[in-house]
């Protein structure tokens, strides 16, 4: 794949991405390309072969690309906000406390923040 394979057909699998190309891809992406792009990194995520932070880093991703969608939700601003919420609860509930960002005592709430 060349350096610009985020700029391929848009029929491509983008569940074949790395983190890094998607991560490019979702920068430049709008509309319904961004959507792809935001459940693509979910998958990822929810990936139980990765290692827990593997899967961090992709929850974060797709956590990116929920936020794109939300600043240009054209009506559709509350289901992309119950996507988000839904996304940081399985963080949470799955893979555990950032415990970078949420220190022994600490708000839990810091840990659902991308």
């Amino acid at each position: 794949m060349s350096s610009d394979g985020h700029q391929e057909e848009p029929g491509r699998d983008l569940s074949t991405w790395t983190l890094d190309q998607l991560q490019t891809f979702i920068h430049d992406a709008r509309g319904q390309q961004l959507g792809t792009a935001r459940v693509a990194a979910q998958g990822q995520a929810h990936n139980s072969s990765r290692p827990r932070e593997a899967r961090r880093q992709w929850a974060k991703l797709s956590l990116l690309g929920n936020g794109r969608m939300l600043d240009n939700a054209e009506g559709r601003s509350a289901r992309v906000a119950q996507q988000d919420f839904m996304l940081r609860m399985w963080v949470i509930d799955r893979l555990g406390p950032d415990n970078r960002r949420c220190p022994p005592g600490g708000s839990p709430s810091a840990t659902s923040r991308p």
